[in-house]
C-alpha cells in the first residue's frame, strides 16, 4: 500500500475510533436489577441501576488515555515529519496501555449479589450484566491506536535540496 492510501485508512481508523470513545463516555458499563417481592402483602418492586464510566474507580485513567491518544492522532496528521512519527510510536503504545486499563477496569462493572428467601414469605433477585460502554471502549482504543501509529507511518522524512530519495 502506498503513503496515501496508507494514511486514508490510518485516518478513518482513527476517527472512528474517537467517535467509539465518545460514544463510550454516554454509555452504560454495566446494569444491574433487583427485584423484590412480599408474599404476604403482595408488595413487588423492581430497579434498575445503570453504571457508568465515571462510576467506576478507573474511569480517569480510561479518560485520560483515551483524550491523549486523540491528541496523538491529531498529532500524526498535521505536525512535521519527525513529530508524527513519534506521536505515531506513542499512539501505539497508548492504545496498548489503554486496552490495559480498560481490562483491569472492567471486571469490577457488574456487581453481582446472591439471591434471597425469607421462608417464603420475601424474596429479593438481582441480576447483573455488562453495557456496552466497555467494548465500545476497548474497540476505541484499538481502533485509535492502530489508526495512530499507522499516520505516523506515512509520513515521509524531509527531503533536501539535491537529494535523491
Amino acid at each position: 500500500m502506498d503513503r496515501t492510501r496508507t494514511a486514508v485508512v490510518g485516518g478513518v481508523l482513527a476517527g472512528l475510533g474517537a467517535l467509539l470513545g465518545a460514544l463510550s463516555l454516554g454509555t452504560a458499563w454495566a446494569w444491574s436489577t433487583a427485584s423484590t417481592r412480599v408474599a404476604i402483602v403482595g408488595l413487588a418492586d423492581s430497579r434498575t441501576r445503570l453504571v457508568y464510566l465515571f462510576d467506576l474507580g478507573g474511569g480517569g485513567w480510561v479518560l485520560t488515555l483515551l483524550l491523549l491518544l486523540v491528541a496523538a492522532g491529531a498529532a500524526a496528521a498535521v505536525a512535521p515529519a519527525p513529530v508524527a512519527r513519534a506521536a505515531g510510536g506513542v499512539g501505539a503504545v497508548l492504545g496498548l496501555a489503554g486496552l490495559a486499563v480498560i481490562c483491569a477496569v472492567w471486571p469490577g462493572t457488574a456487581p453481582t449479589t446472591p439471591d434471597l428467601d425469607l421462608f417464603g414469605f420475601a424474596r429479593s433477585h438481582s441480576e447483573a450484566g455488562v453495557g456496552a460502554g466497555a467494548p465500545l471502549a476497548l474497540i476505541a482504543m484499538l481502533l485509535l491506536g492502530t489508526g495512530t501509529a499507522l499516520l505516523g507511518l506515512t509520513r515521509a522524512p524531509a527531503v533536501r535540496p539535491g537529494e535523491k530519495r
